[in-house]
């Protein structure tokens, strides 16, 4: 597993080159979202020196400067002592009350809401997981960045809420090929009991005959005080693959600084998908957090764990 992980940036290109296609409404002044966490990762059975230190910024801000305009920008960025690859977005805003309608090179909608823990918790694995839980149109940006195409996704997007439901939709078109028309979305309803449902789409349509991308996610989660349990799923067909992703998860408030939780992450397709994570967060200034994960495979040729600890500031 280790190997795989520290690979992760070619692995992540071979996924998306091979088929290469041939936050809320209505905020006000500057607002940022989102982590940055600068991490070290090794095997629980590696040697002394081998294991890796990395850097995980995914994130970006809103700022209304003036009237109801204003401009959003996104990134998602991961380095490494050899390789750096990002994903950067810029769009102008315009709030129409509850809407914020923005147009330029926007966030994919698809990675607003539903969000799975062993993601959240494991910066590498926001990464490396990535082609099968969050928008594929991200690395089609990222592989830009790699120099490995001249692809970047640009469009509109739209963010709203209503009630208890927030919702975020866009659509993409990708320079450097023609005909192709993305739609990427998500949203999240908040229900009286405490139970939170999630759910987005995303459809990629590739011209000349290329393999249509289709990726649906649901979730739901229960908020039961000092302790949270979810369920998350998403389906990915096309770019030569279908496979079926799941995370059943929970977690424990011992205090408002620090915090503790488990994940069962698996797929239907491949065993080198089939994870339990344990992670544990501690909150010491502000948004400043220390972390550390252990995940494990669970096949039945499974390799050594892996541990992630790492210094996190959340947005």
């Amino acid at each position: 597993m280790k190997t795989v992980l520290k690979t992760s940036i070619a692995a992540i290109l071979s996924f998306a080159a091979a088929p290469a296609l041939a936050q809320g409404a209505g905020s006000s002044g500057f607002d940022p979202y989102g982590y940055v966490s600068l991490n070290y990762l090794d095997s629980t059975g590696g040697s002394s020196g081998s294991g890796l230190t990395y850097g995980v910024a995914r994130g970006g801000f809103r700022w209304d400067f003036g009237g109801n305009f204003g401009i959003d920008y996104g990134v998602f960025a991961f380095g490494d002592e050899n390789d750096t690859i990002s994903a950067h977005y810029l769009a102008l805003a315009y709030n129409f009350g509850d809407l914020r309608l923005s147009a330029g090179a926007p966030v994919p909608a698809f990675d607003t809401y539903g969000k799975f823990r062993i993601t959240r918790q494991l910066p590498l694995y926001d990464v490396y997981l990535g082609p099968y839980v969050g928008s594929y149109l991200t690395f089609v940006d990222l592989q830009s960045s790699a120099g490995s195409s001249d692809q970047h996704t640009y469009g509109l997007r739209a963010d709203g809420v209503t009630g208890g439901l927030s919702y975020a939709v866009s659509i993409h078109g990708v320079t450097d090929v023609d005909d192709v028309f993305a739609l990427s979305s998500s949203a999240q309803y908040v229900m009286q009991n405490d139970v939170t449902l999630t759910g987005g789409l995303e459809y990629i349509n590739v011209p000349s005959g290329g393999d249509d991308l289709t990726k649906v996610k649901l979730g739901v989660a229960k908020d039961f005080g000092k302790f949270d349990a979810a369920f998350n799923a998403a389906y990915l067909s096309g770019i030569g693959t279908n496979v079926t992703v799941y995370e059943l998860s929970g977690s424990y408030d011992f205090n408002d600084k620090f915090n503790v939780g488990a994940s069962v992450f698996g797929a239907t397709e491949t065993s080198e998908l089939s994870l339990v994570a344990i992670d544990a967060s501690y909150k010491f200034y502000a948004n400043a957090s220390l972390t550390a994960s252990i995940v494990q495979s669970t096949n039945s040729g499974g390799s050594d764990g892996i541990y992630n600890i790492g210094l996190r500031y959340d947005f």
